[in-house]
């Protein structure tokens, strides 16, 4: 008898349990889960990989016939380093490089900063068609 007693109000009390459980579940509803449309990384990597290997593959010869061309700044038909400036003369620490075309870390610099440009403009692009 004691276990009919026992069980009874058990019995009673889990289904009032269930019941909360369920007006909890029924009232939050089915969860949205909100996902970027791109992956920040995979775009941010994918613009410098392209622009990076444009700058090394497909601009870094047209650059380098433009400052042929263009030769060096002079002043009374001399270049500066020529006319004592000794400040004018290129640091051999930037210049010097062991990549066969010449690509040189200011090329890495500017290549990789018009990379991440790129990759915001992208980004923010998607961003804001997606909101409205």
């Amino acid at each position: 008898m004691a276990s009919m007693l026992s069980s009874a109000p058990r019995v009673g009390l889990l289904s009032k349990v269930d019941n909360r459980k369920a007006v909890r579940a029924s009232s939050r509803g089915t969860r949205q889960v909100t996902r970027a449309a791109f992956e920040t990384q995979l775009v941010m990597s994918a613009a410098n990989a392209t622009c990076l290997a444009l700058g090394r593959w497909a601009f870094l010869p047209f650059q380098r016939q433009c400052v042929e061309r263009a030769g060096l700044p002079t002043q009374n038909g001399v270049s500066h380093a020529e006319a004592g400036d000794f400040r004018a003369q290129e640091a051999a620490f930037i210049t010097s490089t062991n990549d066969p075309a010449g690509f040189t870390l200011v090329d890495v610099l500017m290549w990789g900063s018009v990379g991440h440009v790129l990759g915001f403009i992208i980004l923010a692009t998607n961003a804001s068609l997606r909101v409205g």
